[in-house]
């Protein structure tokens, strides 16, 4: 195939370039690339989308010759992400098998093997394979945007960039120093001050880019006049005897001013819990709109955050002080996510949650999150560990020398109540992860509504419908489950690197069992076991409550697009799993407790980056004009409540209350030898385990 047959790129030396290559027999690979697309275009890069189809038709061009073109044009960009699914057909071209993945395969080795100058040609290359059936287009997308950040594989932007390059560094600097405490050294004034005289002259080159410049300027400005002015609350100076700097506990309740939330949310971003800051940011901006530094410190942890995830690449093991202080595997929906979040509240602990350690699964992730981890918590006192969900770790190789301390933490749950739960989470949850999108279209992604016109809205008037719900997948077989169970040999392959293997049971971490099990697991990883957090005591992961926090209605206001969900108050600010914040709130009505709400408040809930992207001005009227509760009042609970009404009652979701005989059986057919195992030598730690299987 001749270079004309190749689709029409135009090559843009002057500009960062990023080409998504994808297969056209793979339609799945396309909707990533197109998302995908849209995300790196957001981050200023030029980018091309390369499907491939000539192939398919013409038979005058070798497969060889084939890709010679297809390196030819991806070599002349300045960055280059390779895009494929692993899943994707083969097929017959010239009586030729020709398969997109072996392809990419070629092409990576032809780059490697040419050793590409980079002065000249891709600096940049990534080979990433999926498989759609666990997650969706968005997932894989921000996945592979994650990696290139983490990796360092986003291409440099160019020249007219360089405001942007700039207010980089200086939040580099600025965080750096903030986890120093020493904010209020002259050198440090100096050095922010050189920035922003940089920022000044650059402006005046860029006109595209000095209304942007001006407003970094004027935000820095405002924190280099508080930080002159020496006020003591900024030094964030540790005090030895205060042993619960940083602690979310008495915030649970209660009223408190904005500078508290502040000062709350300054100690968490010293102690490196910079997402629980962020949320008490929100917090102290509700009751005080527009106070520059509540902008300026979110800000600093973001750049903190970022300096931190990047450390792997200019940071090795050598460079590490500390290890992994416990290491804790969660088998078959048994507390992986609330243990570690639950562990991360404690203000001497942190564990990773199971959507980041599913990042760093490999033996290299666990030993760059090592890397992330000194940098992030080496001033804060914090004892961090890690939470293997799904038991990655251990089997990618020899682990134990990451770690302090030879102890394995296994969580266990009764097998029986343990397959209920994954059968009812494959179900309304994998099987249909659009969630409330397949009964209504209100609650698609790509629906908003115009916030000018929600004294319009009226629930009762769109169409709810559950023909769309899905039965189960039939890949998710008792069989899968049951594998998925077998306690003993996942906990005996395990302890052959971790010679102390402790089990606790979910079942002591229910709210009316956790203020035993909870001082316990802090016992035996070495914190302090008389701490207690009031969110322990609250069954944050029910049906209900994810129907809730994953269902979510955009709302698009002058400025932009933000999608508001629904929860508990409490749950979310209190939560480390996601980067969600609470900035409206109310009391259930009778509609929702007759559904089977409890009686806690209701939070009305977004991303809080979303939050402080909203001008301080529409933010002000957000609180005082009261749109937060018309939001709810108008829009969120209504159409929750209608959507819930028909989503609860078909069949495909409802929760699995009872297992057959015949599953049991084939169930136990699996587990029953090794359920034997386990209880012979951890029976004293299961709690009223169904064992009918076993006899």
């Amino acid at each position: 195939m001749g270079e004309q047959n190749l689709p029409n790129i135009e090559i843009m030396n002057n500009s960062a370039g990023v080409v998504v290559w994808v297969s056209s027999s793979c339609p799945e690979g396309q909707a990533v690339a197109e998302v995908l697309k849209k995300s790196l275009i957001r981050y200023g890069l030029y980018v091309v989308l390369l499907i491939e189809t000539e192939m398919q038709t013409t038979c005058s061009v070798s497969f060889e010759e084939h890709l010679s073109c297809i390196i030819k044009i991806l070599c002349a960009q300045n960055g280059v992400v390779i895009v494929s699914a692993a899943e994707s057909s083969s097929r017959n071209i010239r009586g030729l098998k020709y398969n997109f993945f072996d392809a990419i395969v070629s092409v990576e080795n032809v780059l490697l093997e040419k050793k590409i100058d980079r002065e000249k040609g891709s600096d940049s290359v990534l080979i990433h394979t999926w498989s759609m059936e666990n997650f969706s287009k968005d997932e894989i997308a921000g996945n592979i945007i994650d990696q290139l950040k983490v990796y360092g594989q986003l291409p440099t932007p160019s020249v007219p960039e360089s405001t942007t390059l700039v207010l980089r560094t200086l939040k580099k600097d600025l965080a750096e120093q903030i986890r120093k405490n020493k904010n209020n050294e002259r050198n440090f004034l100096h050095v922010v001050r050189g920035h922003l005289n940089t920022i000044q002259d650059l402006t005046s080159k860029n006109n595209k880019f000095i209304s942007e410049a001006k407003e970094h300027k004027r935000r820095y400005e405002v924190l280099v006049d508080h930080l002159s002015q020496g006020d003591n609350d900024s030094n964030l100076k540790k005090s030895p005897e205060n042993h619960f700097q940083g602690d979310t506990a008495p915030f649970f309740s209660g009223s408190h001013t904005w500078n508290e939330h502040f000062k709350l949310a300054k100690e968490l971003i010293v102690s490196g819990k910079f997402n629980l800051a962020q949320k008490q940011l929100v917090a102290a901006d509700l009751l005080n709109i527009g106070e520059p530094d509540l902008l300026a410190w979110y800000e600093a942890a973001n750049a903190e955050q970022y300096r931190c995830l990047s450390a792997p690449l200019h940071r090795d093991l050598a460079s590490c002080n500390n290890k992994y202080s416990f290491y804790i595997s969660p088998s078959g929906r048994a507390g992986a996510a609330f243990i570690p979040n639950f562990l991360s509240l404690h203000p001497h602990l942190h564990a990773p949650s199971f959507l980041v350690s599913d990042k760093y699964g490999t033996m290299k992730g666990l030993e760059d999150y090592l890397v992330i981890s000194n940098e992030r918590f080496n001033k804060g006192g914090i004892q961090f560990g890690y939470n293997d969900h799904g038991h990655r770790a251990w089997k990618a190789g020899s682990i134990s020398h990451l770690f302090k301390d030879e102890t394995f933490i296994q969580f266990v749950r009764d097998p029986i109540s343990s397959l209920k739960s994954s059968l009812t989470h494959s179900n309304s949850i994998v099987s249909n992860e659009e969630q409330f999108a397949l009964v209504s279209p209100i609650w698609k992604k790509k629906i908003y509504i115009d916030f000018s016109e929600i004294d319009n809205f009226n629930a009762d008037s769109l169409s709810y419908d559950d023909t769309n719900i899905k039965p189960p997948k039939p890949e998710r077989t008792i069989a899968f489950f049951a594998r998925l169970r077998l306690y003993y040999q996942q906990g005996f392959e395990c302890s052959t690197q971790f010679p102390k293997w402790e089990v606790f049971d979910a079942a002591e971490f229910m709210p009316d069992t956790i203020n035993i099990g909870m001082p316990k697991l802090l016992s035996v990883i070495g914190a302090q076991s008389d701490y207690f957090h009031p969110i322990y005591q609250r069954l944050c992961y029910s049906g209900v409550n994810h129907c809730l926090m994953f269902n979510s209605i955009n709302i698009k206001f002058n400025s932009q697009n933000i999608s508001f969900f629904l929860d508990y108050a409490g749950n979310t600010m209190f939560s480390d799993l996601n980067d969600k914040c609470e900035v409206a709130y109310t009391d259930p009505d009778d509609l929702l407790l007759d559904l089977g709400l409890s009686e806690h408040r209701l939070a009305l809930c977004c991303c809080h980056k979303d939050w402080f992207a909203l001008p301080a001005e529409e933010r002000k009227r957000f609180v005082n004009d009261g749109w937060g509760d018309k939001i709810l009042r108008k829009v969120m609970i209504p159409t929750w409540a209608n959507t819930y009404q028909v989503w609860k009652k078909n069949p495909y979701v409802q929760p699995v209350k009872e297992i057959s005989k015949e599953i049991r059986r084939e169930f136990g057919s699996i587990i029953a030898e090794d359920t034997k195992l386990f209880l012979d030598r951890f029976g004293d730690r299961c709690i009223d385990w169904d064992t009918d299987f076993l006899l």
